[in-house]
């Protein structure tokens, strides 16, 4: 059928149908957005899905557009059945397929059909084109006010790119496939670009944000200093220049104004955070790829470091800040870093004091922030997104940088969490005891104050605060997962009765927690509580040497037995992976039992099979025979990893199938992924975490799970769970899955 014959068959459609009741796959865009935005489900910030996601919103903007809600007549068809020029100017040729017009909204609604691959190159730049056209008679239109349809038969890699590229641009635009039988058109179905590719690096990290903190001083030669509030107005203002530069260039990121504690006079800095598209590549599966662009980009990226360091973009967008600020104010570059040295860098530094977000993860911030069962949690004790700790509160949320984010069956979390409960008590009672006057300086027994100890409590009132941010999570997770009858408080930090309130607080709450978990979990809690200092860089400087020695003998007696243990188990089950941190230790070990590493994958796995053949007690008394330093140095660095691959067990009161917690979430897409990287060869698989959420991982080489993934037939796919300390791996069809969610 020719596109003159198909246009005028659409057209007839037209004169009995609406053209919204001609779609009929609809369902697929809102059962996608419904789950998107149900309260119980977070803002989805995964590299992978941002375009699948923007295209459906896109698509219901034109849905919305095109559906007749007043009476049969709202849309008017401008040119179709006979096709004329739309350009101003008389010399230009500008012929839309279909333009179409909203009469209650006031919206274009262009198409544009497209069914040889002769025409298919020119679909995007017609559609361009005669958008531009309709901003010409409509200057300063917004892009919802134009929507876009193309409608094809054949979707071509090249054009499902370039559709893309107008989702990137955040155009509205949907596809549509016609369908035809005996020889007449009938109806459309919604067709979903699938030409983006799976990075399996699902969420942004805190070290994906890259920034630079920039000092704003008062003018040396200036006759009145501005105060603190007005260079706080200022540094606002310089916010909007910035966003608007961020928004305008497609940028992702946040800004945050900040008050220094030091001694060198009144000053405010701004630190502004973009995301690092290099960073992304580098810990995404693309790396390997061998495509000329991943060639180049893995070749500068060795030599410059740019995903480390690509902070040039930062100063392009607060290049004209600074040209407001330089007006009345000094502006000096101060540090570059990553957002995870930065929040450790703040205890240290100062106090957070309003925040900014824009692009996509400004627009997940915001979403985040409107959902109920999170504005329960936080308003109205925080205030909005802008204040630091509700800012922080939902990055935290939506990259899943918390204890137990990702549930309650990791050893891992159970020690950290004591680890953290125990030190932000003892510092909190450590701050309660300074003797301080009204300024909140130290003083002695004659209220002289102390210099050398102000940076202290400063540092000391900054760790709390930035504690509290972390942790607040964790504490919401635990309340709601067993139901404690303990309060979430707000704690200031300018009462210093609030700091013993919030140590006893914090041991209350782990005291209730306790009494919900098994004995193993309190065991491996209480050792993270009891021995905090020794894994805290910050408490372990505040103690003196004969604390010091009196932890490493604890750690000796208590946790070292654990650790090797956990090291033993896990080298029987040949679970230790060779891209691992913990095989380190088993290259560092090599010199001590009789085994032998000679480099390489090969000799990597054959230093495993050794390792497991060696007797346990010759194991264990080897171990047991090693130097107490040794012993120290060995748990400070590598029990983490143990940990991490040790499970609890902790069994929920009902079980939900694995069926049912797939209905959740949207399947479509997660098979898209799994296909993509079953095509690269890759041991994936999907994986039921312990809250429930699935997410598509890649099993490292040499472990367990690899192996288990190798089993499955070619068109399974592996769905791995764990449950009351049983390991259940499901083999599922993937054509039955596929089916079985879209039906």
């Amino acid at each position: 059928m020719k596109e003159k014959e198909l246009q005028e068959k659409i057209i007839n459609k037209f004169k009995t149908n609406t053209f919204f009741d001609l779609i009929k796959n609809k369902h697929i865009i809102e059962k996608t957005l419904e789950k998107f935005s149900d309260d119980e489900m977070l803002p989805y910030l995964s590299v992978d899905y941002l375009l699948r996601l923007n295209y459906f919103k896109g698509c219901k903007i034109v849905l919305e557009g095109i559906e007749n809600k007043e009476y049969n007549n709202e849309l008017t068809i401008l040119n179709g059945e006979s096709i004329r020029n739309i350009s101003l100017e008389d010399e230009q040729q500008l012929y839309p397929d279909l333009l179409l017009y909203n009469k209650s909204k006031g919206k274009y609604i262009i198409g544009e059909l497209k069914r040889s691959k002769e025409t298919e190159r020119q679909a995007i730049t017609e559609l361009l084109g005669y958008e531009l056209e309709i901003k010409n008679h409509l200057p300063l239109s917004a892009n919802s006010d134009i929507l876009m349809i193309l409608i094809s038969f054949d979707y071509s890699t090249l054009l499902q790119h370039s559709i893309e590229s107008l989702i990137l641009d955040s155009k509205p635009v949907m596809c549509l496939v016609p369908v035809i039988e005996d020889d007449e058109f009938q109806y459309f179905d919604i067709f979903v670009p699938d030409c983006w590719t799976n990075t399996n690096y699902p969420f942004l990290d805190e070290k994906a944000f890259q920034g630079t903190t920039y000092s704003v001083y008062n003018l040396s030669d200036q006759e009145e200093e501005k105060s603190i509030v007005d260079s706080l107005d200022m540094s606002l203002t310089a916010i909007e220049y910035v966003k608007g530069k961020c928004e305008k260039y497609k940028l992702h990121g946040f800004s945050l104004i900040w008050l220094p504690d030091d001694l060198e006079g009144e000053r405010i800095c701004i630190t502004i955070f973009l995301v690092n598209p290099y960073y992304i590549f580098y810990h995404s599966s693309n790396r390997t790829a061998g495509t000329p662009i991943t060639d180049n980009i893995n070749e500068n990226i060795e030599d410059y470091q740019l995903h480390a360091m690509n902070y040039d973009m930062v100063h392009f967008v607060f290049s004209e800040a600074d040209r407001y600020l330089r007006q009345d104010m000094d502006v000096m570059i101060d540090s570059n870093m990553d957002l995870h040295f930065f929040r450790k860098y703040m205890i240290y530094k100062g106090n957070a004091v309003k925040c900014d977000c824009w692009g996509e993860f400004g627009e997940s911030i915001r979403l985040a922030f409107l959902k109920e069962n999170i504005r329960k949690v936080i308003n109205p004790r925080w205030g909005d997104f802008h204040e630091p700790v509700v800012f922080f509160k939902l990055f935290d949320l939506i990259t899943e940088n918390y204890i137990f984010a990702s549930g309650f069956d990791n050893l891992y979390d159970y020690f950290i969490f004591g680890v953290k409960i125990g030190c932000l008590s003892n510092l909190c009672i450590y701050y309660s005891a300074i003797k301080t006057n009204d300024e909140g300086e130290s003083v002695d027994e004659n209220n002289i104050v102390t210099e050398k100890i102000v940076p202290l409590i400063s540092q000391l009132k900054n760790r709390i605060l930035w504690e509290i941010y972390k942790l607040e999570n964790s504490l919401q997770e635990i309340q709601m997962r067993y139901d404690l009858d303990l309060e979430m408080k707000r704690f200031g930090v300018s009462d210093k009765k609030c700091f013993d309130e919030l140590s006893q607080y914090m041991l209350d709450f782990m005291v209730k927690f306790k009494k919900h978990i098994n004995e193993k979990c309190r065991l491996i809690m209480d050792m993270g509580y009891q021995n905090g200092a020794f894994f805290d860089d910050f408490f372990w400087k505040m103690t003196g040497l004969e604390q010091q020695n009196f932890f490493k003998s604890n750690i000796i007696n208590t946790i070292y037995p654990v650790f090797c243990e956990g090291l033993r188990e896990l080298i029987d089950l040949q679970d230790i992976s060779i891209d691992s941190e913990l095989f380190q230790i088993l290259i560092e070990l090599s010199e001590i039992f009789p085994v032998s590493f000679t480099g390489g994958r090969e000799g990597a796995h054959q230093l495993c099979k050794e390792y497991a053949a060696i007797p346990a007690k010759q194991f264990n008394e080897t171990m047991d025979g090693l130097e107490k330093d040794l012993k120290a140095r060995l748990v400070k660095k590598y029990f983490k990893y143990v940990l991490m691959q040790s499970k609890s067990f902790e069994v929920r009161s009902e079980y939900i199938s694995t069926m049912d917690l797939l209905k959740k979430f949207d399947m479509d897409f997660l098979l898209k992924c799994v296909t993509q990287e079953r095509n690269k060869q890759n041991r994936i698989c999907i994986y039921i975490k312990d809250n429930d959420s699935p997410a598509i991982v890649q099993a490292v080489d040499g472990t367990v799970l690899a192996k288990e993934i190798d089993l499955a037939p070619k068109e399974k796919i592996a769905v791995y769970r764990e449950y009351g300390g049983i390991e259940l791996i499901e083999f599922i069809d993937l054509q039955e899955l596929s089916s079985y969610f879209s039906g």
